[in-house]
C-alpha cells in the first residue's frame, strides 16, 4: 500500500489543481544517503535507487522491485506560493483521496500537521508532505521514521 498510495497521490494533485510546476526536478536520490537511510530505518538497504519518475527507492537488502521498498522520496508535481496554500493543497487531497477510498470501501485518511520539521508539514499515513521552497517533499515512511528522514534530506532539497 506505501508504494501505490504516493504516485497515486501525485497524479491526483497534478490532475486537481492543474497549478504551474517546476521543470527542475533535484535529485533526491542525494537528499538522504545509503548509511542515514540504514540508521533511521535501523535495517540493511540497497543503495539508492533513482527512478525514471524522478522518485528515489530506499530498498531491503536483496529488495529488487516496488513491494521491497522502505522509504520512498518524491517531489509532487505542483508549485505552491504560500503556507495556506499548503494547508489548503493538503486539504483537498485528503478530501478527494477520501471521496475515492469510500467510493472502493477503503478506510479514511486524516491529516496531522507536524511541528519540529523545520519546514510547513502534515503527515497523512504513509507518507511525510514538506513545503520547502514552492515545492512538496513526499516521504513515504512511518512518522517517525520520515520526520528523522525530513530532518536529514530538507537542508538538501534546495
Amino acid at each position: 500500500m506505501l508504494a501505490l498510495l504516493i504516485p497515486s497521490l501525485a497524479l491526483a494533485s497534478m490532475l486537481a489543481l492543474g497549478r504551474e510546476h517546476s521543470t527542475t526536478s533535484p535529485d533526491l536520490c542525494s537528499l538522504l544517503t545509503e548509511a542515514e537511510a540504514e540508521t533511521i530505518l535501523s535495517q540493511k538497504l540497497e543503495p539508492p535507487q533513482p527512478q525514471k519518475s524522478g522518485d528515489c527507492w530506499y530498498l531491503r537488502e536483496g529488495g529488487k522491485d516496488l513491494p521491497d521498498v522502505e522509504v520512498m522520496l518524491s517531489v509532487l508535481p505542483v508549485h505552491l506560493r504560500s503556507e495556506r496554500e499548503f494547508d489548503d493543497f493538503v486539504a483537498e487531497q485528503v478530501k478527494s483521496l477520501n471521496k475515492a477510498m469510500k467510493e472502493a470501501g477503503g478506510m479514511e485518511f486524516q491529516a496531522q500537521r507536524v511541528e519540529n520539521v523545520g519546514a510547513p508539514a502534515y503527515f497523512v499515513d504513509p507518507g511525510l508532505y514538506v513545503l520547502q521552497g514552492g515545492r512538496v517533499l513526499v516521504i513515504a515512511a512511518d512518522r517517525p521514521k520520515a520526520v528523522a528522514i525530513a530532518a536529514k534530506a530538507l537542508p538538501r532539497f534546495k
